[in-house]
């Protein structure tokens, strides 16, 4: 049985192989694999409610997003099974759980005889990967939920599955509920307005976008609070005077430079990141951090070197008293360049995998170990404790940043990538161009 454009791939129709199920079919059985190369049944999973999560490919970001959303909900579903089957190969889906510490949900592969897809109607035929679609399976083995999204790329609402486990456990403990009539009353009643507002609520909370969108706009309020103490604590060691502006005109230009070289990489990679996936993905990323590894130490070597003429260009009215005291911290800044960039490469890979928490704090760390650098140094090193405590910062960033994507990268398989240096190396020159002129 195929049902031609059931679904879309980015708006083009894809046909499905098997039926639609609806609530009430019995379940179908199936024939698939686990990470062990075990063979699972319908009969296998027998005993418990179960959810089933269908999902095109781990390697995805909304696959991957979906399924460790499931591994989190796993929790608050107690006596319930939770089965992810995808068309990855065992050996694919045991080294992702490994990667991402995914211990809740069982991993099934139905890359052998498309069983699964083929009952159950989520066989995509032109590309031989499975649609995506969630099922709850009751103990009976029916059908009690059923949903195909009908665009692959689109995530799916995790929310509703629980939902009707709940409702259908509630139903099932109460006979007078769980009667036909009582059933087909709560089938054909509208939802009310509170409820239809508590389920788009319940959507956004679940989309990782909107969880990763909250996450930035704390990291940017506890920043810019972490801010106004590192001004009023440089304020009231370093008063107003000349003493303050060595300080100020070295921070400065540093703090726009990272800025730019940040924003730069985030902008430029997440897409090319995003669009190559799996082990690609890992080897663009390596290749990333080892081009502009030596592009962030040439721009740190060449403001070191150059500091003097640029205090000159930059601060034509200091006081020549503290000229060597601006032109010293300007070269302890330069030092955070590097790790800003580093961490830059790191935030974008970390992007691609919907995890904005580990770079949504970036200010907040930088301005926390300056105030923290003033604080201890101070006595000991005078002006210089801020640019020290700065640049300590950037590479505790990127501490952070690195060992958020530690299991990643260290599960993926070496090789190689396929764009040239020259192509990195010119993708970000037109967002360089614009932040500069900004």
């Amino acid at each position: 049985m195929e049902r031609p454009g059931a679904t879309t791939m980015r708006g083009n129709p894809m046909t499905l192989v098997g039926p639609e199920l609806k609530p009430g079919d019995a379940a179908p059985d199936f024939s698939v694999v686990d990470s062990s190369l075990k063979p699972v049944t319908l009969a296998d999973t027998a005993g418990h409610v179960r959810i089933v999560s269908v999902v095109p490919s781990l390697d995805t970001p909304v696959c991957d997003a979906q399924t460790k959303r499931f591994n989190e909900a796993a929790a608050s579903l107690p006596g319930i099974d939770i089965l992810t089957v995808s068309m990855d190969l065992p050996f694919a889906q045991k080294r992702w759980c490994g990667a991402f510490a995914v211990d809740k949900v069982k991993m099934l592969s139905d890359h052998k005889d498309a069983s699964f897809g083929s009952n159950y109607g989520t066989l995509i035929k032109d590309l031989r990967i499975e649609s995506r679609a969630i099922f709850v399976i009751d103990r009976n083995n029916r059908v009690s939920y059923a949903e195909y999204v009908k665009e692959v790329y689109r995530p799916l609402p995790l929310v509703a599955a629980p939902m009707r486990i709940q409702s259908r456990d509630h139903r099932e403990r109460s006979p007078a509920i769980g009667s036909a009539t009582s059933q087909e009353a709560m089938s054909s009643t509208e939802p009310t307005p509170a409820l239809s507002a508590e389920r788009v609520l319940n959507r956004a909370v679940e989309s990782p976008l909107v969880r990763g969108g909250l996450v930035i706009v704390a990291g940017l309020v506890t920043g810019n609070l972490l801010g106004f103490l590192r001004v009023a604590l440089t304020a009231y060691l370093l008063g107003t005077h000349a003493r303050a502006d060595s300080l100020a005109v070295a921070m400065g230009p540093i703090d726009t430079l990272n800025s730019v070289v940040i924003n730069s990489i985030v902008f430029a990679f997440v897409p090319m990141l995003t669009a190559a996936g799996g082990n690609a993905r890992l080897a663009l990323f390596r290749r990333l951090l080892r081009v502009f590894a030596w592009v962030f130490a040439a721009i740190a070597a060449a403001v070191i070197v150059g500091a003097p003429w640029l205090m000159r260009i930059l601060a034509p009215g200091l006081d020549p008293a503290y000229f060597a005291a601006a032109t010293a911290n300007l070269r302890i800044f330069a030092l955070s360049t590097p790790a800003a960039g580093a961490a830059a490469v790191y935030c974008a890979f970390l992007y691609t995998g919907r995890r904005f928490g580990p770079m949504a704090f970036y200010q907040a760390a930088l301005n926390v170990c300056t105030i923290a650098g003033a604080l201890v140094l101070w006595r000991a090193v005078g002006v210089y404790a801020f640019a020290i405590g700065y640049t300590a910062g950037a590479f505790a960033q990127l501490a952070i940043v690195w060992f958020a994507a530690r299991r990643e990268l260290s599960a993926g398989d070496a090789e190689p990538c396929a764009v040239s240096w020259r192509e990195i190396a010119a993708k970000p020159a037109f967002f360089v161009v614009y932040a500069a002129a900004l």
